[in-house]
């Protein structure tokens, strides 16, 4: 099988000038540097580098088989790394137009929604439009306490068992959450009989897509997670190697922190495919919480963050390309391109010829969409904007297993590198307190700027 390309050309000087871009040299001089923190990383051995098992997967798989035929649709109560694995993998393998299809032209795959935030107008219309005693409802959140699933869960909670009684429930609802003493979502599943598996301890939410908290509801739609998993497994040598120039997350990591330290302190992330749009606001996630942090794990106050901006080719070629041609140089961005389409349309001839036309007569859509990411990525050079890109040999469970483990260890070396923790999030926990206050949760001080007065002209 072939693995994943990482193709930096357009970020090295030559083509791009100095100013804006890197020489090979200066890249290898941090070399030692990018081995160290890898040795020091593996160290630590990484939660996420440690995959399921062929059993575990088999026992998620034949759980969900066995329960097919009972559920038309799925909807998974989450919100950030609880959620976005599962939407990222299965927008990229479902149709995209998976829900709007009858069963017979889903294969008997239910449709799949998302309750990710806690908009009434979200909430209120998704009520209406399922059938509650056909629908498995995934309550996920490792803690067991945050706010906005809680809130959620609750709500479909009273639905569910007005609409199928007391004993119903307990058949609609699967929770993945943490196995511990004060977790209270947890407590409740047990009382009200609730299936309930464990939410990986070794794991945060946002590392978590290739667990079983992303895994067991892809299991549903008849996404068999082995091949998932074998395409992780397959690069995980490699994204493990000493070597910088084998190991693809190493050298990609050293790039953008080289970047960031030329004023590139945004990157965009711009997928050629309206497939991978919910993976790139997963690797938003990712890339955002692990390393946006105030102070180094030795307490050494370093503000360091590269904001991560998704926005989508060729669609945002027309809103936002000007932006990122003339306006100010503070970005690196970041192309996904798929090298080969399953599924690809020819562009028919017309009976009569126009000049502005003909060219693209008895072409592949493909060859279009690959021209389009290629004249960008040239125009982009041509101006000193740097970019590089991530080649996926196509678009299927293997190689987004291998992509998103890439795509993992990638942003927990540059943590290591800047010596500061990918793995906690400082930052929101202060935000959750201060919503438990405003909520008059026990035991939580109102914040002092509350006090502050606002008058409307």
């Amino acid at each position: 099988m072939e693995k994943i390309i990482f193709d930096y050309t357009f970020s090295l000087s030559p083509p791009l000038d100095i100013e804006n871009g890197l020489q090979l040299e200066n890249i290898k001089s941090r070399y030692n540097e990018a081995i160290s923190s890898l040795k020091n990383l593996l160290r630590k051995n990484p939660g996420f580098l440690n995959l399921p098992s062929i059993n575990e997967l088999n026992e998620m798989y034949n759980f969900a088989i066995a329960k097919e035929k009972l559920y038309e649709n799925i909807v998974l109560i989450g919100i950030g790394g609880s959620s976005l694995g599962f939407q990222a993998i299965s927008q990229a393998l479902l149709s995209y137009y998976h829900n709007l299809f009858d069963s017979k032209e889903r294969n008997g795959k239910p449709r799949v929604f998302f309750l990710d935030n806690i908009d009434p107008y979200q909430i209120n219309p998704l009520t209406d439009l399922i059938d509650f005693s056909k629908t498995l409802f995934f309550v996920i959140s490792k803690s067991g306490k945050t706010t906005e699933t809680l809130a959620t869960f609750l709500i479909l909670r009273e639905k569910i068992q007005n609409e199928l009684g007391n004993e119903g429930v307990k058949d609609h609802i699967i929770v993945i959450t943490e196995n511990k003493s004060d977790n209270e979502l947890l407590k409740l599943s047990i009382q009200e009989k609730y299936k309930v598996f464990p939410f990986p301890e070794h794991l945060g939410g946002r590392y978590s897509a290739l667990s079983i908290v992303a895994l067991l509801p892809l299991c549903f739609l008849k996404i068999n997670p082995q091949e998932i998993i074998k395409g992780a497994k397959s690069i995980k040598d490699k994204i493990t190697s000493p070597d910088p120039e084998e190991n693809p997350s190493l050298f990609s990591a050293l790039i953008y922190l080289l970047f960031y330290k030329k004023g590139k302190k945004i990157q965009i992330i711009m997928p050629y495919s309206s497939k991978l749009e919910k993976l790139g606001e997963w690797y938003c996630q990712l890339w955002a919480e692990s390393l946006g942090k105030k102070y180094t794990i030795d307490g050494q106050e370093i503000n360091w963050g590269q904001t991560p901006v998704r926005v989508l080719g060729t669609k945002d070629q027309h809103s936002q390309i000007q932006l990122y041609m003339e306006g100010p140089r503070d970005k690196i961005i970041t192309f996904w391109e798929i090298d080969s389409y399953s599924d690809d349309i020819k562009i028919p001839q017309l009976p009569i010829k126009f000049s502005s036309i003909e060219y693209l007569e008895n072409r592949m859509l493909s060859q279009v969409f690959k021209a389009e990411k290629k004249a960008t990525e040239i125009a982009l050079a041509e101006n000193n904007r740097p970019s590089v890109t991530f080649i996926l040999p196509e678009l299927n469970p293997y190689y987004i297993g291998q992509f998103i483990l890439m795509l993992e260890m990638q942003t927990a070396l540059a943590g290591e590198m800047l010596n500061i923790n990918p793995f906690d999030q400082p930052g929101v926990e202060l935000g959750k307190k201060y919503t438990f206050s405003l909520l008059n949760r026990k035991g939580y001080k109102k914040p002092d700027l509350l006090e502050i007065k606002h008058y409307r002209i």
